[in-house]
């Protein structure tokens, strides 16, 4: 998969074996880059062509960016939404038949109206949605370390919400270089591709790891860090 604009002198490489890195020194620069970046995550703007191999890619369904790496949206609409669905297609799976599942739990509700000693109706359930949303069915972070938050929430992103790229703004700068290599390891097993894009030059790597510099002047180093 590549990510290209006009300004860089080649196309950026990102694979699904190690981490790229883009690191933009000159500060004009990488606020426009920025900018545009996310504009085009919102179909704003088209400074990026995102490719894999001869095809293009519709960069504001098939990228997220991911600005802030403390604030990972789990909770959210989207996150939920997919969340109610994989527990409904699930469901499909068991070996009890949702058909009949949800007739007995149905006989229960007329059985309950028919003995109590009033006048009473219910209403039957016609699929789980309500009752999947009941059972709250969420990601599960509690006690996950933050590299192991974001290779959860990136890879629920690629398995349900079809993301094949992901973005994200500064990680070095909140990892230490052992979470660093501990979240690479996470992103190589489950064949996640990320570009990383920082203000300035980490003094840790992880293993098959890429990096292109952009330095003050807006000279390009390309190499393996």
């Amino acid at each position: 998969m590549t990510l290209s604009c006009y300004e860089l002198q080649a196309p950026l490489e990102i694979t699904e074996n190690g981490v790229a890195t883009l690191v933009i020194e000159n500060p004009v620069f990488y606020r426009s880059f920025i900018e545009d970046l996310l504009l085009q995550s919102q179909s704003c703007s088209s400074r990026f062509t995102l490719a894999e191999g001869n095809t293009v890619l519709n960069l504001s369904k098939e990228a997220e960016i991911i600005t802030d790496i403390f604030r990972l949206p789990f909770e959210s609409r989207t996150v939920q939404s997919r969340v109610n669905q994989a527990a409904a297609d699930e469901l499909g799976l068991l070996s009890e038949s949702s058909a009949e599942l949800l007739g007995r739990i149905n006989a229960v509700g007329a059985d309950i109206a028919s003995s109590l000693s009033f006048e009473a109706g219910y209403t039957p359930l016609a699929d789980f949605g309500g009752i999947i949303k009941l059972l709250g069915f969420h990601i599960e972070t509690e006690g996950l370390s933050l590299p192991e938050k974001a290779a959860e929430y990136l890879s629920f992103l690629s398995l349900y919400c079809g993301k094949k790229l992901f973005v994200i703004l500064n990680l070095k700068a909140s990892l230490n270089g052992r979470e660093f290599s501990e979240l690479a390891k996470l992103l190589r097993y489950k064949k996640i591709r990320v570009l990383l894009i920082e203000n300035r030059k980490s003094e840790f790597s992880a293993e098959n790891e890429t990096v292109r510099i952009i330095d003050n002047d807006l000279c390009e180093i390309v190499g393996l860090q």
